[in-house]
């Protein structure tokens, strides 16, 4: 008869994923071993160890478990210590990697001891190699600082794991997209990314919400060549030709009578276009042959272009710019808040829409219902448009402003509040601009080395610099460089040479993209935050 049973060894340890072999003798009342019977082996907690039939015991993670050996009913107990097992390598998965300034990735590590067998529960040290180009916290989330290469080290035990992570300038932007309170940037990836308001879901992301002070990706899930944006609303062209809207609808502008709204992207008619441009309540765009049709909001001011004055849920084609004359063929539209102005392929600019402060160019401020050509000296190569005022610059370089002028938004040699017809603005001496765009009482410039100027009301630092306002350009803080610039009510952004983006001016709603909720307006350029 067993009276009591002795387990070997008597102080066990053992690694985790190791294993160690327990021995239980079964001894009767004289003290004689008893040998032939079976033993039943049990472990207290299998989170810490396990025990198989014939006593083996295998570690399962740090802590102590107990193994019980019951021999016809007589138990014996053992505390097995298991220790952490030793580290044999150490990765980082993944890798490497290629981010873009402004991105993140959360690294994952794996611990494996001699037998690449995973281990839990090791507490990690990251490190990075050049933490101006990509740092990393304590948690293996990097971040791409500035372009460059720099290796993030994961370490515990003694042991090491590493991954190169290549910082790319900030994703190029292919287009920006400017609305009232929101902006969005279309990149060479294809995606949109928005920021700002986006209480009837402007931002693309599929539901209306909080104002976004950083950017966001749309959610849209359609691959598109060009994208423009209204007061509360977005639109974009697809590669296959396609119009899609969405945010505001209450002129008609995403071309549904029946929604006040919508936070998906609703396609405009089934016809095909190429290009197109918001206004604050419209769209205008035109077809694979270059016809302009608009559609939205209209009234006697014929915003729409066409002899109607009632809105139009879906595109009215814009009449030629006289009876019996061919329709317009454009190449590039662009609307402000209630008018549109487009130019041929042989650079003849024309301007439809609201004709108030002489925006149109014309001489007058009288309503036209057709589209008019203003009597510029030559080809336009680029033009802009601003809340009620109009510049173009002609292919010889010269540029020319008309419309409202009651900040000097219509540059240095224009006097008054208006002037109703093209007018003369003097860049700075050797300054030739190459582009220009307009906000509600200011305009910008690029000149042909990519610096950036601007003119008019600054009482939000729209001008992207501290001080007044001011009625000819003034060069853009920062001694940054641009490949492409657009303005929007007070506020503008720019892609730089090295495809960041930057804004300035009024960021009420987070318009400007940076980052910082408490900030109501900057005066410099300030990086977007991806």
């Amino acid at each position: 008869m067993v009276v009591r049973v002795d387990l070997t060894p008597v102080a066990p340890t053992v690694k985790e994923n190791k294993s160690i072999q327990l021995t239980a003798r079964a001894y009767d009342e004289g003290d004689r071993e008893v040998t032939g019977k079976t033993v039943a082996w049990a472990s207290s907690n299998h989170g810490i160890a396990l025990v198989n039939a014939a006593g083996r015991v295998t570690g399962v993670h740090l802590g102590t478990a107990t193994i019980t050996a019951t021999v016809d009913g007589v138990e014996a107990e053992l505390d097995v210590v298991v220790n952490q097992a030793d580290v044999s390598a150490v990765y980082v998965l993944g890798g490497p990697f290629t981010l873009s300034v402004g991105d993140l990735v959360t690294l994952q590590v794996q611990a494996v001891d001699d037998t690449g067998t995973v281990l839990q529960g090791r507490t990690i040290a990251w490190s990075s190699s050049d933490p101006n180009v990509a740092s990393v916290d304590s948690t293996g989330t990097a971040t791409a600082v500035a372009a460059g290469v720099a290796t993030i080290t994961a370490s515990t035990s003694g042991r090491q794991g590493q991954a190169m992570i290549t910082v790319t300038p900030r994703r190029p932007a292919v287009q920006l997209a400017m609305g009232e309170t929101h902006t969005c940037a279309l990149l060479r990836t294809g995606e949109i990314w928005c920021w700002g308001s986006n209480d009837l879901g402007q931002l693309g992301m599929g539901a209306e919400g909080d104002d976004e002070f950083g950017a966001v990706q749309a959610t849209i899930g359609l691959s598109f060549r060009s994208i423009s944006a209204g007061s509360d609303f977005t639109c974009g062209v697809t590669l296959d030709d396609e119009v899609y809207c969405w945010g505001e609808n209450g002129n008609l502008e995403l071309g549904d009578p029946f929604l006040d709204y919508s936070v998906v992207p609703l396609r405009i008619s089934s016809s095909s276009f190429s290009s197109m441009a918001s206004g604050y309540y419209s769209n205008c765009a035109t077809n694979l042959q270059g016809n302009p049709y608009c559609w939205g909001y209209n009234s006697s001011d014929h915003e729409l272009g066409s002899s109607s004055t009632d809105e139009s849920e879906v595109p009215l084609q814009v009449q030629s710019p006289g009876a019996g004359q061919p329709l317009l063929e454009l190449s590039l539209l662009k609307s402000s808040v209630f008018h549109t102005c487009g130019v041929t392929s042989s650079g003849d600019l024309y301007c439809w829409g609201f004709n108030n402060s002489g925006r149109l160019g014309i001489g007058h401020d009288s309503v036209v219902s057709r589209p008019v050509r203003p009597p510029l000296p030559g080809p336009v190569d680029a033009f802009g448009l601003g809340g009620s005022h109009t510049c173009a610059i002609t292919s010889a370089g010269t540029t020319y402003c008309w419309g409202a002028n009651y900040s000097g938004q219509l540059g240095s040699s224009a006097s008054g509040s208006q002037t109703y017809s093209p007018n003369l603005v003097t860049p700075p001496s050797g300054v030739t601009f190459v582009a220009i765009t307009g906000g509600s009482s200011h305009t910008c410039a690029l000149d042909s080395t990519g610096v950036a100027w601007c003119w008019g009301e600054n009482g939000n630092g729209q001008l992207g610099r501290p001080g007044g306002s001011a009625s000819s350009p003034v060069r853009v803080a920062g001694g940054l460089t641009f490949a492409a610039i657009e303005a929007r009510d007070e506020q503008t952004c720019a892609v730089a040479t090295d495809g960041t983006i930057y804004c300035w001016g009024s960021n009420a709603r987070g318009q400007l993209g940076i980052g910082n909720p408490l900030v109501n307006s900057v005066s410099v350029p300030t990086a977007v935050q991806f």
